[in-house]
């Protein structure tokens, strides 16, 4: 008998389902409106931002915002290369080749494995804001995420980058 008074307190109308139907197919079409917005978005700046019109030149970024820091990892990249190559490295520890490219808003890697002859994917998330560009007392064409951008490009960080290309 309990059960009879239960379910009738939930019984929901059919006045109120048809107005959450009606609802719902007024959203629907705004939803995919929506997800072109943001990939044409995405696109507009991909396309402004392809290698051949970021400047061109050398940069390091490191996990931390001094260079050589024992235990940190540092990507010393060459824009002058298509595609670029770089180092990603720790101080007192082996490093890593790389050529890679910037697709949209990622740094696409090869990563030569160090101690064997394969490679590996590898992807990093870049940002191209101006707001971020301001925040950084460098010039640079971008922001690796999770990474600071560094102007003291050492002599040992020129020699590993030489070893890169003269690997590529």
């Amino acid at each position: 008998m309990m059960m009879a008074f239960v379910y009738p307190a939930f019984q929901i109308s059919p006045f109120f389902v048809a107005m959450l139907m009606v609802l719902t197919l007024m959203t629907l079409p705004l939803t995919p409106l929506r997800a072109e917005s943001n990939q044409s978005k995405k696109q507009a700046r991909s396309q402004e931002y392809s290698p051949t019109t970021l400047p061109k030149g050398i940069y390091l970024y490191g996990e931390s915002p001094q260079p050589y820091q024992i235990g940190n990892e540092y990507i010393l990249l060459d824009m002058n290369e298509d595609p670029l190559v770089g180092v990603i490295y720790m101080p007192h520890s082996s490093f890593s080749c790389f050529q890679g490219t910037i697709a949209g808003e990622n740094l696409e890697m090869t990563v030569d494995h160090p101690y064997k002859e394969t490679t590996y994917s590898y992807e990093l998330s870049l940002s191209f804001s101006s707001i971020a560009s301001q925040q950084n007392e460098l010039e640079l064409p971008f922001d690796i995420h999770g990474y600071h951008p560094l102007n003291e490009i050492s002599k040992n960080d020129r020699r590993m980058l030489e070893t890169c290309r003269n690997e590529q």
